[in-house]
């Protein structure tokens, strides 16, 4: 019998040859019941038609990114999205973070509660609200298999989200990049870990610049909007971040005998915040209940390798 996991490593070479995403980005406004606004942006891939009103010719899979922290809709995150969209075939979606976004209206304070006792499930919610507005907001049709993707904060979002799109969908797989909320941490570890990564950033420059089209994104990214938010909301992020919410929350589907789709963990080798024994021991108990899919390690590069979009390319790739 067949592993039901596979192992890979990613090494980017110096001068990698990504090619441009083909593929066009639509930003548009979410704006659920009960939330305020976010930036969105939608991602159609080459082949895949609709939009601006128009009506897809076939029932394309879908993406559903939950970012990470202090992630913006700007021209670096539209190019990162459209390699995404470009590399897997499907249209891809991602949102401001409610509460930490440019419009910064702050979380409804029950929300905010919930976050600040270590429970993501409300949060989760309201940014799968917001997702799903931005797929109405951007003529997309009723989508066929949904991937859930998150990156570090949102990961405990898409682990968190992930009962209610499996209620209403076929979920073709889950994608965890640097899971930070893997094991139980103090505040101040938490900063440690995270300044220790932000340390090592300059490392997924070099593979960027190389690359003519990804170095103009990231040069459009400067002097875009950013994002805002209060003390009270990123204080709830950090609560989550320092809980080991993401491995309790998949250990309870796994004993509740849940169908779970493939389950896609990735880390940078070098990533502080992502935990490399939280990790293995993760896919350790994926792999004891069936559960398929992949392990990736990138080598040389910490919990900021999702900003090397050569990377991001090659991963894409081994989740399809």
């Amino acid at each position: 019998m067949e592993p039901s996991r596979r192992s890979f490593t990613i090494t980017v070479p110096t001068t990698p040859k990504t090619p441009a995403p083909r593929c066009r980005v639509r930003r548009v406004t979410a704006a659920p019941r009960g939330f305020g606004p976010v930036d969105a942006l939608v991602a159609w891939p080459e082949g895949v038609t609709g939009g601006g009103g128009r009506t897809a010719t076939k029932r394309a899979g879908v993406t559903l990114h939950f970012v990470g922290y202090n992630t913006p809709m700007g021209p670096w995150e539209a190019a990162r999205l459209a390699l995404w969209a470009t590399q897997t075939g499907t249209i891809a979606v991602s949102c401001e973070l409610p509460g930490l976004s440019r419009y910064g209206q702050p979380l409804p304070a029950t929300v905010r509660q919930d976050a600040r006792a270590g429970d993501p499930t409300a949060w989760a919610a309201a940014t799968l609200a917001c997702l799903r507005a931005a797929l109405v907001a951007g003529d997309v049709p009723t989508p066929g298999p949904v991937s859930v993707l998150g990156y570090s904060t949102g990961c405990t979002l898409a682990a968190a989200a992930l009962p209610a799109v499996m209620s209403e969908t076929t979920v073709a797989n889950l994608i965890l990049v640097e899971p930070v909320s893997l094991v139980r941490r103090t505040l101040g570890a938490l900063g440690l870990h995270n300044l220790a990564d932000f340390a090592r950033l300059p490392k997924a420059l070099p593979a960027n610049v190389a690359v003519p089209w990804i170095l103009q994104a990231s040069l459009r990214e400067v002097g875009a909007p950013g994002v805002r938010y209060g003390l009270p909301d990123f204080l709830a992020l950090t609560s989550l971040l320092s809980s080991a919410d993401t491995t309790v929350r998949l250990e309870s589907y796994l004993a509740a005998d849940w169908a779970l789709p493939p389950v896609h963990l990735a880390r940078g080798a070098q990533s502080t915040l992502c935990s490399a024994p939280a990790l293995a021991n993760l896919d350790d108990l994926l792999g004891d209940a069936g559960v398929s899919g992949t392990t990736t390690q990138v080598t040389g590069l910490g919990h900021q390798w999702w900003h090397c979009l050569p990377a991001v390319a090659e991963f894409a790739q081994i989740t399809t």
